[in-house]
């Protein structure tokens, strides 16, 4: 993924953030990051798994009207798990509102928090920076509203191709 900014391309790749981070997530032979992988199975994640590794003793997620888990309190919560929140909310997956994660933000701070599984820090960030620009910008080619997450970053990515 790149873009033209004031007449130069400036990539905003996976292996472009990565290697602005210093490329601290290094793949290790043919290992896949963990969290892609059970994201893309139908059955991958175990929720009540999930939801006692991070949660406090007797609480769990929140069930959504058919059924489904939707959402974990931040008060339901481990202490470690919400230092962990606050790292994803601030640096991977920016969003406008702290109370609560939802599902898929809940199954990444589950595989952040295990130390046998990989993620792809920079590959996520790619990914949200993409979901930002293709759902801000609506239908009829308006201006996106709301603020763009990882502002910082891409401003140092530009600076890198010799923009200031």
């Amino acid at each position: 993924m790149r873009s033209r900014v004031r007449g130069k391309w400036v990539s905003f790749d996976r292996d472009s953030i990565s290697g602005f981070a210093g490329d601290p997530s290094q793949l290790r032979g043919d290992d896949e990051c963990t969290y892609q992988q059970l994201r893309a199975r139908t059955f991958g994640f175990n929720d009540d798994e999930v939801a006692r590794e991070i949660c406090l003793a007797n609480h769990s997620y929140k069930i959504n009207p058919v059924g489904k888990p939707c959402i974990i309190l931040k008060k339901h919560m481990k202490i470690l798990s919400l230092v962990c929140m606050v790292f994803i909310l601030a640096n991977m997956v920016p969003i406008g509102h702290v109370s609560a994660l939802n599902i898929p933000r809940f199954h990444l701070l589950y595989c952040l928090l295990k130390e046998d599984y990989y993620v792809d820090v920079a590959n996520i960030i790619c990914y949200e920076i993409y979901q930002f620009v293709i759902l801000e910008a609506n239908q009829n080619n308006q201006k996106a509203k709301g603020s763009l997450g990882f502002s910082t970053l891409i401003t140092a990515l530009c600076k890198l191709t010799g923009l200031r």
